[in-house]
């Protein structure tokens, strides 16, 4: 039986004062080489700033790369509640409690 492997992201919700850009390139790189070795699921935060940054990327892969899932740990009902309309639509596909 093979064994599922899964990773799991948390960070920082302020990024100032670093290179946007640069770390949605860094993840890109990691989520790839997991993917390589065989995780298919991702789990994230759900939490503005790396959470999301890291949920995104993962969406973007998932268009090309097979099998991939992306689970957002919740941490209780109408987590987004006090987000803007924005934020609420751009992630609001995978915060209702539903996985890639």
């Amino acid at each position: 039986m093979e064994r599922e492997t899964t990773c799991c992201f948390t960070g920082h919700r302020e990024l100032s004062g670093v290179d946007r850009e640069e770390i949605k390139r860094r993840l890109s790189g990691e989520i790839l080489a997991m993917y390589k070795r065989g995780v298919r699921r991702f789990i994230a935060g759900g939490a503005i700033g790396f959470d999301t940054y890291a949920e995104e990327k993962v969406l973007e892969l998932s268009e090309g790369l097979k099998g991939i899932e992306l689970w957002v740990a919740i941490p209780f009902a109408e987590y987004d509640r006090s987000w803007t309309v924005e934020l609420r639509e751009r992630t609001g596909s995978y915060l209702a409690g539903q996985h890639m």
